[in-house]
């Protein structure tokens, strides 16, 4: 699964697609902040498994921050 962020200052636009997708498994809006991205990404580790994800995202400078610090700690190639 590949997981497309758009990083804002104050939130994160997820999409999910399946590897060859071209139709969102989910679209989603996560506040940028640790907490609420650490229990979005368990769910989706939970789901899929943190091995069969990988994440991308455009470079936002620090606004990015959470969203790496996130990935890195669920495991998740990014």
């Amino acid at each position: 699964m590949i997981i497309g962020i758009d990083v804002s200052k104050d939130k994160l636009d997820i999409c999910i697609l399946s590897a060859g997708s071209t139709e969102p498994e989910e679209e989603t809006v996560v506040k940028n902040e640790p907490d609420r991205l650490r229990e979005y990404l368990g769910v989706l580790c939970g789901r899929y498994g943190p091995a069969n994800l990988l994440a991308c995202m455009e470079h936002t400078g620090h606004y990015g921050l959470v969203a790496c610090m996130g990935l890195e700690g669920a495991g998740i190639t990014y």
